[in-house]
Protein backbone atom coordinates (compact mmCIF):
# COMPACT_ATOMS: atom_id res chain seq x y z
CA UNK A 1 0.00 0.00 0.00
CA UNK A 2 1.30 3.38 -1.26
CA UNK A 3 1.81 6.44 1.53
CA UNK A 4 -1.21 8.36 -0.39
CA UNK A 5 -3.78 5.17 -0.10
CA UNK A 6 -3.24 4.97 3.95
CA UNK A 7 -3.82 8.60 3.84
CA UNK A 8 -6.58 8.12 1.91
CA UNK A 9 -7.86 5.16 4.33
CA UNK A 10 -7.84 7.42 7.56
CA UNK A 11 -9.97 10.23 5.89
CA UNK A 12 -13.76 9.59 6.64
CA UNK A 13 -15.61 9.06 2.85
CA UNK A 14 -18.79 11.26 4.29
CA UNK A 15 -18.73 13.43 6.64
CA UNK A 16 -22.08 14.49 7.88
CA UNK A 17 -23.14 17.73 9.49
CA UNK A 18 -25.78 19.75 10.27
CA UNK A 19 -26.77 23.13 8.60
CA UNK A 20 -28.80 25.17 11.60
CA UNK A 21 -29.70 28.07 12.55
CA UNK A 22 -30.85 29.11 16.10
CA UNK A 23 -31.93 32.91 17.36
CA UNK A 24 -33.39 34.23 20.51
CA UNK A 25 -36.58 36.53 19.60
CA UNK A 26 -38.10 39.03 21.46
CA UNK A 27 -41.76 40.10 20.30
CA UNK A 28 -43.13 43.09 20.94
CA UNK A 29 -46.91 43.12 20.62
CA UNK A 30 -47.86 47.27 19.92
CA UNK A 31 -51.80 46.39 20.29
CA UNK A 32 -51.97 44.23 23.07
CA UNK A 33 -50.50 41.82 25.75
CA UNK A 34 -50.45 38.16 24.73
CA UNK A 35 -49.55 35.34 27.09
CA UNK A 36 -47.21 32.68 25.85
CA UNK A 37 -49.93 30.15 25.93
CA UNK A 38 -52.39 32.68 23.12
CA UNK A 39 -48.62 32.46 21.13
CA UNK A 40 -48.04 28.80 21.16
CA UNK A 41 -51.90 28.40 20.07
CA UNK A 42 -50.94 30.56 17.25
CA UNK A 43 -47.63 28.87 16.07
CA UNK A 44 -49.32 25.45 16.38
CA UNK A 45 -51.30 26.70 13.75
CA UNK A 46 -48.89 28.63 11.25
CA UNK A 47 -47.65 26.95 8.41
CA UNK A 48 -44.41 26.14 7.78
CA UNK A 49 -43.80 26.04 12.04
CA UNK A 50 -43.44 23.34 14.00
CA UNK A 51 -43.98 24.08 17.40
CA UNK A 52 -41.09 22.09 19.74
CA UNK A 53 -41.64 23.39 23.59
CA UNK A 54 -41.19 20.56 26.10
CA UNK A 55 -40.86 22.10 29.27
CA UNK A 56 -40.99 19.09 31.52
CA UNK A 57 -38.49 16.96 29.08
CA UNK A 58 -36.12 20.44 28.95
CA UNK A 59 -36.72 19.90 25.44
CA UNK A 60 -36.11 23.43 23.18
CA UNK A 61 -35.70 23.70 19.33
CA UNK A 62 -32.16 22.95 18.40
CA UNK A 63 -30.25 23.23 15.29
CA UNK A 64 -29.38 19.62 14.47
CA UNK A 65 -32.97 19.10 14.91
CA UNK A 66 -33.67 21.39 12.18
CA UNK A 67 -31.30 20.62 9.99
CA UNK A 68 -32.52 18.41 7.13
CA UNK A 69 -36.24 20.29 7.13
CA UNK A 70 -38.42 22.69 6.03
CA UNK A 71 -40.14 23.91 9.04
CA UNK A 72 -38.43 26.43 11.47
CA UNK A 73 -39.13 25.09 14.86
CA UNK A 74 -40.28 27.43 18.08
CA UNK A 75 -40.15 27.02 21.63
CA UNK A 76 -39.14 28.60 24.61
CA UNK A 77 -42.16 30.46 24.35
CA UNK A 78 -42.60 33.08 27.52
CA UNK A 79 -43.82 36.35 28.55
CA UNK A 80 -40.52 38.97 28.23
CA UNK A 81 -40.10 40.13 32.08
CA UNK A 82 -37.55 42.72 30.91
CA UNK A 83 -40.58 44.53 29.37
CA UNK A 84 -42.69 46.33 32.16
CA UNK A 85 -45.63 46.70 29.80
CA UNK A 86 -45.96 43.00 29.40
CA UNK A 87 -46.58 43.34 25.54
CA UNK A 88 -43.45 41.53 25.14
CA UNK A 89 -42.94 37.59 24.09
CA UNK A 90 -39.45 35.87 24.52
CA UNK A 91 -39.10 32.44 21.99
CA UNK A 92 -35.93 30.24 20.29
CA UNK A 93 -36.24 29.77 17.35
CA UNK A 94 -34.18 26.93 14.82
CA UNK A 95 -34.02 26.34 11.29
CA UNK A 96 -31.88 24.96 8.56
CA UNK A 97 -30.85 27.73 6.35
CA UNK A 98 -29.62 26.54 3.38
CA UNK A 99 -33.46 24.65 3.12
CA UNK A 100 -34.86 27.68 4.80
CA UNK A 101 -33.17 30.49 2.89
CA UNK A 102 -33.87 33.18 0.64
CA UNK A 103 -35.02 30.60 -2.47
CA UNK A 104 -37.60 28.87 -0.29
CA UNK A 105 -38.18 31.53 0.98
CA UNK A 106 -39.57 33.18 -2.17
CA UNK A 107 -41.36 30.51 -3.20
CA UNK A 108 -43.27 30.34 -0.19
CA UNK A 109 -43.87 34.61 -0.39
CA UNK A 110 -45.28 33.69 -4.21
CA UNK A 111 -47.13 31.08 -3.53
CA UNK A 112 -49.07 33.30 -0.69
CA UNK A 113 -49.23 36.05 -3.25
CA UNK A 114 -50.84 33.62 -5.62
CA UNK A 115 -53.29 32.59 -3.09
CA UNK A 116 -54.46 35.99 -2.38
CA UNK A 117 -54.38 37.41 -6.48
CA UNK A 118 -54.32 34.67 -8.61
CA UNK A 119 -53.11 35.36 -11.99
CA UNK A 120 -55.27 36.81 -14.51
CA UNK A 121 -56.71 39.13 -11.76
CA UNK A 122 -56.72 42.68 -11.98
CA UNK A 123 -56.32 44.86 -8.88
CA UNK A 124 -55.26 48.09 -7.99
CA UNK A 125 -52.16 47.88 -5.83
CA UNK A 126 -53.24 46.49 -2.25
CA UNK A 127 -51.16 45.13 0.79
CA UNK A 128 -51.56 41.63 1.00
CA UNK A 129 -50.97 39.70 3.93
CA UNK A 130 -47.99 37.23 4.32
Amino acid sequence: MTAAAADKKKLPLHWKMGIGFAIGLVLGLIVHALGGAEVRGLLEHAPGIRLVDRVADNYFPMPRDASGQDDILAGRIRQDLSDPTGHSIAMFVSGDQLLKGAALNAVQIAERLLEARPLGETRKASAVSL
